[in-house]
């Protein structure tokens, strides 16, 4: 047989220096002297890995695609320190050489925590909303005075880090 080699491309999956593809199926007879066309393989891409920690999921997949990289698996992770839908790490480091995917962990937000909610009622409103503050909930206030009436959602109800508590002051 008589090798054509139509060139080369890069691929993570072939050894460079092994035929990547070729013009005629695996296994098929061809008469003999006649060429074959094949493109060979270089290997994997060697690249550096720009910095992705911090940046969101698609300022990321943007600038991995400049460089002919994409990502190829995203895991989601709680984090208190990252902001939702930004990166916390990212696998290979940039520091690494590495093939054309990257591993990226991508920030859900903090823990969602589940109460009861407290009883408000009568309760100085500074004191509710220094609480209502420790629980990482939202709050919004009506009426005047420096007591809290009445709350919703009601006192020994499900809330969530998250959450509103409206609050009628008197």
């Amino acid at each position: 047989l008589n090798l054509k080699i139509e060139g080369e491309d890069f691929d993570s999956t072939v050894l460079s220096g092994h035929i990547l593809k070729q013009d005629v199926p695996p296994q098929k007879k061809v008469k003999e002297g006649r060429g074959i066309k094949v493109v060979l393989s270089k290997g994997p891409r060697v690249q550096s890995i720009p910095i992705l920690v911090n940046e969101t999921l698609s300022n990321a997949e943007a600038i991995l695609i400049q460089k002919g990289l994409r990502i190829a698996k995203v895991i989601r992770v709680h984090s208190d320190k990252t902001e939702k839908d930004r990166i916390v790490a990212q696998s290979p480091e940039p520091t690494e050489k590495i093939s054309d995917y990257i591993t990226v962990l991508v920030s859900s937000g903090p823990h969602e925590s589940i109460y009861y909610c407290p009883d408000f009622t009568d309760m100085p409103v500074e004191e509710a909303k220094e609480l209502i503050e420790k629980l990482n909930l939202k709050v919004e206030t009506t009426g005047s005075g420096d007591h809290i009436r009445a709350q919703k959602p009601k006192a020994k109800t499900y809330i969530k880090t998250g959450d509103t508590i409206y609050l009628h002051l008197y």
